[in-house]
């Protein structure tokens, strides 16, 4: 048996015992404090520590959340996905500690004076398959993502650092003729000039593309490779991928753990302390608690019953993250769940009606803060280090939480369609949380006479459902990709793969289209401004809260680094002492 099972037969044991523990008391009552974690003395005596003073052993255990749809760095979209591709792949550049661009399979790059011409030099580096890395893996990854064929979200990234030709590939159609197609591709501004150099150019200057280098949608793929997979296969198991990054997948076994082992091909594999990351996916933040308590799992999220008693721990640690949590209403609904779901009044209603910070504080224990526009504190504004939100503070009161005034604009609503209030159904995620987030607005509605049932999915399916517009209130939440306003605006304007809204305005599009190419800063941040009024005017979207979170760590657990956009975290200089 693959040591990797043997890991996940001993956590699905503990998990029994922790949910028959769970299960006993009610999550309600919180008389009984958990047990702190275990001390040493139980443990088994560690193993010599290697000539540079860490533990002999380099293993950490931590736990995923969830099933990855697929590992596809075109066509990927959740966190947790990223966070594994960001261990086993790598693009041109990286984010050190301190979030700064350093050569990553680039060992250095030219700029032209007028900084549209971008050329990149490739390292010495090797697929994990022995095939060199060269700068056609990158013009095949970044023109296959482009491709509107391969139906990638990101595929609009490319147009939205300026990359000469992106948008118009992009935005073709997916009817296009392959010859088409291949006329579009050969005018992108991405060439292979040979095997180590790779040229790109823009159409303007753009302060955010370095940066961007380091998303998973920039990375490289292998061409033949990826050509030899039967269609559709690439990224959805150990087999089906070449590995670039730190570390490769050695096991998945799926809906159940991710096993992850140092990349020996990897091209500064003696920087790369850690043997061995096992990845669990549980969805209860109770259970993975308790597992950590154990010394099962190496770090967790603290569960909001707990966190006033932990948040204060010399292992806790608050983890900053540039993240919006918002509801959408299905512009696309049908019948008269649709006429209300479209209806302004009914729109604003549902808002008004939610108490945002009783939200934040009986389900985060108040360490989430309350929104009331989509771009989230951290975002820079006219000047780096200034944020975005402080700057255009008067968006923040276009939402009014008043439920007599949400009641007003519910009858107004009713007079509108002129048909009786159906039941809706709102669409969330399967943890535990999402259900209490559910099941809270799910009181703040009924209060106005509005009735709401609460569908969980898992997101996977909850993706399917929202792709295919098959939902009528939906909570969803985004993370900011890289350090811009328009890591937010790009998502709804009009034909964008993420807008799932279905989300449509002229003056937004113009405004979000324009600000992509503007020169002047204030200019650029006044037009993003302008169109966050119009969005939060709109009523559709509905902000709910900005993200951030406690953390429990082993002290053992040294140099993870966590990121506030894009990446999430790295294990490249993560290493075990004391344990």
């Amino acid at each position: 048996m693959k040591k990797a099972n043997k890991w996940l037969a001993l956590l699905l044991a503990i998990i029994m015992i922790a949910s028959i523990g769970l299960a006993g008391c009610g999550n309600d009552d919180a008389t009984e404090d958990p047990k702190p974690p275990s001390g040493d003395a139980d443990k088994p005596k560690a193993e010599e520590p290697k000539a540079d003073g860490i533990d002999a052993e380099q293993v950490l255990n931590y736990n995923l959340g969830a099933e990855p749809a697929m590992l596809d760095n075109t066509l990927t979209t959740y966190l947790h996905e990223f966070e594994v591709m960001n261990q086993i792949y790598e693009g041109l550049i990286r984010e050190d500690k301190d979030q700064k661009v350093i050569p990553g399979l680039a060992e250095s790059w030219e700029i032209s004076p007028d900084k549209q011409t971008f050329t990149f030099k490739l390292r010495d580096a090797k697929w994990s398959n022995g095939d060199p890395i060269t700068a056609d893996d990158f013009e095949f990854a970044w023109k296959l993502a482009m491709n509107p064929k391969t139906g990638s979200t990101y595929g609009f990234l490319f147009g939205v650092v300026n990359i000469v030709g992106a948008a118009d590939f992009n935005a073709m159609s997916v009817d296009s003729s392959d010859a088409d197609l291949q006329a579009a591709a050969d005018k992108v501004g991405v060439n292979a000039l040979d095997a180590k150099t790779l040229e790109v150019k823009l159409g303007s200057p753009s302060n955010i593309f370095l940066p961007m280098l380091a998303f998973a949608t920039f990375f490289p793929i292998n061409e033949k490779f990826f050509n030899s997979l039967e269609a559709g296969t690439f990224g959805t198991d150990v087999d089906k991928m070449l590995y670039s990054g730190p570390f490769v997948l050695s096991d998945w076994t799926h809906d159940q753990s991710i096993q992850l082992k140092k990349n020996s091909d990897y091209w500064e594999a003696d920087v790369v302390k850690i043997e061995e990351i096992n990845y669990a996916m549980i969805t209860d933040s109770n259970t993975s608690f308790n597992l950590y308590q154990a010394g099962d799992l190496d770090s967790v999220g603290i569960p909001d019953q707990f966190l006033e008693q932990y948040k204060g721990d010399a292992n806790a640690s608050y983890e900053p993250a540039i993240g919006s949590f918002f509801l959408y209403h299905n512009q696309e609904g049908e019948g008269v769940k649709g006429d209300y779901l479209r209806n302004q009044n009914f729109m604003h209603a549902m808002s008004f009606s939610l108490d945002r910070q009783k939200i934040v504080d009986v389900i985060y224990g108040g360490v989430r803060k309350p929104a009331y526009g989509v771009i989230p504190p951290g975002i820079f504004g006219n000047t780096p280090g200034q944020n975005f939100r402080d700057e255009y503070s008067d968006i923040d009161k276009i939402i009014t939480e008043d439920v007599n005034k949400a009641k007003e604009l519910l009858a107004k609503a009713q007079e509108e369609v002129g048909q009786p209030l159906p039941t809706f159904e709102f669409l969330t995620g399967d943890s535990d949380i999402s259900l209490k987030l559910g099941q809270i607005m799910q009181e703040m509605w009924k209060q106005i006479g509005v009735e709401i049932t609460i569908n969980q999915q898992p997101s996977k399916i909850a993706r399917e459902l929202a792709n295919t517009r098959k939902y009528d209130i939906w909570l969803s939440n985004w993370y900011g990709d890289y350090n811009d306003p328009s890591t937010y605006m790009d998502l709804w304007q009009t034909g964008n793969s993420f807008n799932r809204l279905s989300f449509s305005d002229a003056r937004y599009d113009e405004l979000v289209k324009g600000a992509a190419t503007e020169p002047d800063q204030k200019k650029r941040m006044d037009a993003y401004a302008e169109a966050e009024r119009i969005l939060v005017s709109h009523g559709g979207v509905v902000p709910i809260m900005y993200a951030g979170s406690y953390v429990l760590r082993q002290p053992y657990v040294k140099d993870v680094v966590r990121y506030p956009t894009g990446a999430v975290i790295s294990f490249k200089w993560a290493y075990v002492q004391g344990k």
